[in-house]
């Protein structure tokens, strides 16, 4: 919904969505080329949508980057091994 709002100020441009998956390790990134985000939206985690998307990957172990390119932004929630918290029984 972010790159509807807000990367195609033209109204028009394109979103791609793309999973891949080597078990155990997935990324699902979405990617426009719209008008990117400056650094300091890049560092910048804030709003709805962003904690949402926050706190869902963290349920899944999974970290979220966001990147703003030459071709627009590409935001990308990943899982690997390395993501994986140890959890001691009691």
């Amino acid at each position: 919904m972010n790159a509807l709002k807000h990367a195609f100020p033209k109204g028009e441009g394109q979103i791609t969505v793309t999973y891949e998956s080597k078990v155990p390790n997935w990324n699902l990134s979405i990617g426009d080329d719209g008008v990117g985000l400056s650094a300091t939206e890049i560092s910048t985690r804030e709003g709805l949508g962003t904690s949402i998307v926050e706190s869902l990957a963290t349920q899944l172990n999974a970290e979220v980057q966001r990147e703003s390119t030459l071709r627009g932004t590409v935001v990308s929630v990943s899982h690997s091994q390395k993501n994986l918290k140890s959890s001691v029984m009691v």
